[in-house]
């Protein structure tokens, strides 16, 4: 849940940062929309900074908040998902222009700071599972084109039968549809606003206008705005249409998710709305561009943290995992939909948060996190080999953390020794030089790493010089230490790679992170050595 957390989380973070004893004191801070002071109470600040996340982002028109970039940025559907949940403790005049920013297309004037209609003639098609709503005049205004003449605009149609295909995809593989929202859209259905986002810079977004209680569940329903053309001038990457279909299945899985928990762990909304895109349309990869942000390119950041455009690139972890435990129903893997049963605060629901659900989620498959990070995290170092598309898709490869070549004259290689923060991984590739060619030479590798209840984890891949590389999960003792010999002969090998892994997930939870539950992590900074020395056997 998210509302009574965060109430102590804030409290805690504002005992915290109190002044010391004889401080200057600090000028008093005001309000970014009028100035005025604020009051003080944490609460009315984290709605504040809310309110000036959204602010920022809608209000800069020329900076894209998708790759290409030259800075990451935020995303707007969950700044509008926390300024929703906040909103109650702006002051008045604050209050106002939040509900601006949360308003509906429809609601015109009211949401003067968004994408409100500057029209009143709004035309709405709905099918059996979801209704479009659009404009003809005006800035908003789809393309009148209408090739079948059957009154509709073709882009309306398409925008209508994609998102009705979307729907009933996540439907048949098991999701729970998104919640009604009554009459807000007119009818009880999920409601889909074709507007001009993208002179934002925007694909689209999901937002809700639920009022959230301080306490109880915290599931929602939700509406979506997607663009109203995608027009070539301000999406050069992918057709039209394509890009209505990612951003389709992107932003309705994240209505899907309302319907579970609104309040859910921000980066494993992102990451599992990402993952979505490609299992409905697979041959579009649009989501590949997100990979050079993500724990793939950059396996010293810890897994489930929200910054930037980090989250994005972790849908290759439910890619890694799905592709592992491939069951499916419904055309798509049921390893995600699960993991969201038990993320699910719907009343009398487990409400897990996003690592405790994705723990379980793994051992009713009898395996754990540990061991899973541990492989996703080898398998980046040779992606071209780990996974399916990898090769085709050009997938970034982890960078290594060192390297060493052993040789008569230097068979012992110097210790090396990472500080690794939870979820985070390095890399040490050991190379046998080419006089080490008799059959019996063998790397010996010995390991020095926390308690394995902290997270302790480590790979060893051989890479033959034919053939497919050979992984195998370490399998520590209690304390965390563990020595092994491989198959190091330059005549066979090519190298061999040493995976050091944190795969820690305690936290303290409600701290005011955006880390999973809100938490500060326990084991960040762990020391993981590893020796290596190049024998006969």
């Amino acid at each position: 849940m998210f509302a009574a957390p965060l109430i102590s989380t804030l409290l805690a973070l504002s005992v915290l940062s109190a002044p010391s004893p004889g401080a200057e004191p600090e000028p008093e801070p005001t309000t970014p929309a009028t100035g005025d002071p604020v009051t003080g109470d944490p609460l009315t600040e984290a709605a504040t900074e809310a309110l000036a996340e959204v602010r920022d982002l809608l209000d800069d028109t020329t900076t894209s908040l998708l790759p290409p970039v030259a800075e990451p940025q935020a995303d707007l559907t969950l700044e509008l998902r926390d300024l929703a949940m906040l909103k109650d403790e702006l002051p008045p005049a604050l209050r106002e222009e939040a509900e601006a920013y949360l308003a509906r297309p429809t609601d015109g004037k009211k949401d003067q700071y968004g994408d409100g209609y500057t029209t009143d003639d709004v035309f709405t098609e709905c099918s059996e599972a979801v209704c479009v709503h659009y404009v003809t005049t005006t800035a908003d205004r789809v393309p009148v084109a209408d090739a079948d003449e059957n009154g509709v605009p073709d882009y309306v149609d398409f925008a209508l039968a994609t998102v009705t295909e979307v729907h009933n995809r996540y439907v048949a593989a098991g999701y729970r549809p998104p919640r009604g929202d009554g009459t807000r859209g007119g009818n009880a259905k999920p409601d889909i606003y074709l507007a001009d986002v993208g002179a934002k810079a925007l694909y689209g977004y999901c937002s809700t206008d639920e009022d959230f209680p301080g306490t109880g569940p915290q599931d929602a329903p939700a509406y979506c705005v997607l663009d109203n053309d995608y027009a070539r001038s301000q999406f050069p990457t992918n057709s039209a249409r394509d890009n209505l279909r990612v951003t389709a299945a992107h932003e309705y899985f994240h209505a899907v998710q309302f319907g579970y928990d609104a309040s859910e762990d921000a980066w494993i909304m992102e990451a599992t709305a990402t993952w979505a895109e490609d299992e409905l349309y697979d041959d579009i990869d649009d989501n590949v561009q997100y990979l050079e942000y993500g724990p793939m390119a950059h396996p010293r950041k810890s897994m489930d943290q929200f910054s930037g455009l980090f989250q994005y690139g972790t849908w290759s972890f439910f890619r890694h995992v799905t592709e592992r435990f491939p069951a499916a129903q419904g055309g798509m893997p049921t390893l995600v939909r699960d993991l969201w049963r038990r993320l699910d605060d719907a009343r009398g629901a487990p409400d897990d948060y996003s690592l405790q659900g994705l723990k379980r989620v793994l051992n009713k498959r009898g395996t754990s996190l540990r061991d899973e990070f541990a492989r996703y995290a080898a398998a980046n170092r040779m992606p071209g080999r780990s996974y399916e598309e990898g090769k085709a898709n050009r997938y970034p490869a982890a960078p290594l953390g060192a390297r060493a070549s052993l040789a008569p004259g230097k068979l012992t290689a110097k210790p090396r020794t990472f500080r690794l923060d939870h979820l985070s991984a390095s890399t040490i590739r050991y190379t046998p030089g080419k006089k080490l060619r008799a059959k019996n030479w063998r790397l010996r590798v010995s390991l020095v790493m926390p308690k394995r209840w902290k997270g302790s984890a480590a790979v060893v891949t051989v890479l033959p010089r034919q053939g497919a590389p050979r992984r195998t999960v370490v399998k520590l003792k209690k304390n965390g230490k563990k020595a092994q010999r491989f198959q190091f002969s330059s005549r066979s090998v090519k190298y061999v790679e040493v995976t050091l892994v944190n795969a820690s997930d305690h936290l303290r939870c409600d701290r005011g992170t955006r880390f999973s539950c809100r938490g500060a992590p326990r084991f960040d900074g762990a020391k993981a050595t590893v020796r290596a020395r190049a024998l006969r056997a």
